[in-house]
């Protein structure tokens, strides 16, 4: 008996010390090696330091103070990216009906003659009545995001008009 309590009191604090060996392991790698499911949880996080560095030199270029995201998730992480910089993230609402907080507080209105960037998934501009687009081939941001993936954004560039 008293063998097995030794026992015990030795492996239990190995076994912690392994596990947060390993924890800390995948924190500081931001993947979990052969053991990544398919699905690669961590994938959602990588990349936005990039995209927001991307996006301040579109605007630095454009001389543009506003981003207008097309997805939450992008307008969540800029948000919080160009906090106190003078930059405006706005999502644009396709149906005029917020369906979340962000296109309800968030939401894109037309100002006249404000420069613009526009995030988007397509490498054409996509069609918002009061926004003129400059021509060209728009900027891309481009994130390895997992082994199989990457996220790809374009950076459209543009001026409200007063219609």
């Amino acid at each position: 008996m008293a063998t097995g309590r030794r026992w015990l009191a030795l492996a239990a604090p190995a076994i912690n010390l392994c596990i947060t060996a390993v924890l800390l392991a995948v924190t500081a790698a931001g993947t979990l090696g052969p053991l990544t499911p398919q699905s690669d949880p961590l994938r959602r996080l990588r990349g936005w330091q990039e995209l927001a560095a991307d996006t301040s030199d579109v605007l630095r270029h454009h001389q543009a103070t506003t981003v207008i995201a097309d997805r939450r998730a992008s307008a969540a992480l800029l948000t919080w990216h160009f906090h106190g910089r003078g930059i405006e993230v706005l999502v644009h609402d396709a149906d005029g009906v917020p369906t979340n907080h962000f296109e309800q507080n968030l939401a894109w209105t037309a100002q006249p003659a404000r420069r613009l960037v526009m995030l988007d998934g397509r490498n054409t501009p996509p069609e918002i009545e009061g926004i003129i687009w400059n021509g060209g081939e728009p900027a891309r941001s481009k994130t390895k995001i997992s082994a199989r993936r990457d996220r790809a954004l374009y950076l459209h560039t543009g001026v409200e008009t007063a219609d």
